[in-house]
């Protein structure tokens, strides 16, 4: 009887307890969430959920909880989202492509912000791994206008390299920076009394506050495109405060520099070869002045996939002969064997233009497509483009140069190289007949030979290839931008080919 009479009351309780808990939580939930320190990204015109969840690797989910949002379709453009897994760090989110020249340290300092915050936003493992082209994300304090911090100047290096040359003093060296030898000899944790020699390396920190955008010598460093992709050309264009000699290296290719006459502006093309390993890889600028004296900057680069396909290809008896290793090896090493060699002097000046009329409708196979003959393994790819055509259609130089070679080869049949300089050429294989002959100086538009199908092939085209220090590039990038300007001596800005 008392267990009859006292169960609604229980029951009563229970409820009531399960109702003020549920208010409690229900209120305080979305304030605790709203006290969580989060950036925000306030949304731009286009911008749906799903994109921002994908740009800064959320869920739309997790974005629609951090931000009380019951429908996903229900935003609007001005509209502030706060963005989960960035615990911590606040402010409004700006993203960035990295330069070279730029640190974790350099941006933060710039910019007034921690180094840990950007590790946190950008979710960086290794700090030092940083490279130009990395799409990166910083705060600033609220949503009015500011600079873009690619307007910034860039902060030096933390430190700069230098090795002593011939006629070169520590006493020299110090002076021209502003310190004294004790100084130098404390940060380079040298033995006292100091000793000197010629190829010393002297270590250099940079001042922070220091307007220069770059180490010295070095005054403006420029790379174009920053993203670098697989069966692409690069252009480096540099600027040094004052007469050097440039060298370097850029993902495992040396660097071939043309500079002005006065030594300040300096430019150098790379191809970047089409099975090169995707990773990050140094790039590193080497200036050296009238008396010995090297500086060495040194950031990275990282390479990404041409994402080009493949093609099956299947040979006539008559043709698969054509492939045996040894005929291959032989006639690559002769191509290699041409296309490494550097010109200083440019016989071209404007873009590229098509070898032959009506290219762009008669193309049949594009550049950089992974090929397996006879069900061999995808250990090659096509080195250039492909042109349909009639038998003994003309065939054109696409810019002024000199011919390199004029003969037939066993696999690309009746073939042209033409040296355009600075390490650039171009090939034409499978030709009917040759008209050009090794040594000629030929203009953009002057016939060389004509379509055939001579060599590795199963139907009347040209195939039609350019080389960039001794790499297949795509030739269609070749055909819009002047790659011979080089930067003006007069200003640390070079100017853009694109």
């Amino acid at each position: 009887m008392t267990f009859t009479k006292s169960f609604p009351r229980l029951c009563l309780s229970l409820i009531a307890g399960l109702f003020l808990a549920w208010q409690i939580g229900g209120a305080s939930t979305p304030t605790a969430a709203q006290e969580t320190p989060l950036p925000e990204y306030i949304i731009q015109a286009g911008d749906t959920l799903s994109a921002i969840a994908l740009q800064f690797d959320v869920t739309v989910a997790d974005i629609q909880t951090a931000n009380n949002i019951g429908d996903a379709s229900l935003i609007s453009v001005g509209q502030r989202l706060r963005i989960p897994g960035f615990d911590g760090v606040s402010g409004i989110l700006r993203d960035y492509t990295l330069r070279p020249g730029d640190t974790l340290e350099n941006i933060a300092h710039r910019l007034d912000i921690d180094e840990d915050s950007l590790i946190i936003l950008n979710r960086i493992v290794n700090p030092n791994m940083v490279y130009v082209g990395q799409p990166f994300l910083y705060v600033s304090a609220d949503d009015t206008p500011i600079a873009d911090i690619a307007e910034a100047p860039v902060w030096q290096q933390n430190e700069v390299k230098f090795r002593l040359g011939e006629n070169d003093t520590l006493a020299n060296l110090a002076a021209e920076y502003g310190l004294t030898l004790y100084a130098l000899r404390d940060y380079n944790a040298w033995p006292y009394p100091l000793f000197e020699f010629q190829g010393q390396e002297v270590k250099i920190a940079a001042d922070p506050d220091a307007q220069n955008s770059f180490p010295p010598p070095f005054a403006h460093i420029e790379i174009s495109p920053t993203e670098v992709v697989q069966g692409e050309p690069i252009v480096v264009r540099v600027a040094t405060e004052n007469t050097q000699m440039l060298s370097g290296e850029l993902a495992e290719n040396k660097l071939n520099f043309i500079t002005t006459t006065d030594g300040q502006a300096h430019m150098a093309l790379v191809g970047i070869y089409n099975f090169q390993k995707l990773g990050v890889y140094p790039f590193e600028l080497v200036a050296t002045d009238e008396n010995g004296r090297t500086a060495t900057f040194e950031t990275r680069l990282r390479v990404f996939s041409g994402q080009r396909g493949q093609q099956s290809i299947q040979l006539p008896p008559e043709k698969s002969s054509l492939l045996d290793d040894e005929t291959l090896r032989t006639e690559w090493a002769q191509l290699i064997d041409i296309t490494k060699n550097f010109s200083a002097t440019r016989l071209w000046d404007a873009p590229f233009e098509y070898p032959m009329e009506y290219a762009t409708d008669r193309t049949t196979t594009t550049f950089g497509v992974a090929r397996t003959y006879n069900g061999v393994s995808f250990n090659s790819f096509h080195g250039g483009l492909d042109f349909a055509g009639g038998l003994g259609t003309p065939i054109t130089a696409p810019a002024n140069g000199v011919i390199a070679l004029a003969e037939p080869l066993t696999i690309r049949g009746n073939s042209v190289i033409i040296d355009h300089g600075w390490g650039v050429y171009s090939g034409y294989w499978h030709l009917f007949e040759i008209t050009a002959e090794p040594g000629q100086v030929v203009e953009k538009g002057q016939i060389i030979g004509t379509l055939g199908s001579t060599g590795l092939s199963t139907g009347n085209h040209l195939h039609w290839e350019i080389w960039v220090g001794g790499h297949q590039v795509d030739p269609t990038s070749w055909l819009d931008v002047d790659y011979s300007i080089v930067p003006s001596a007069a200003s640390t800005e070079s100017e853009s080919s694109e």
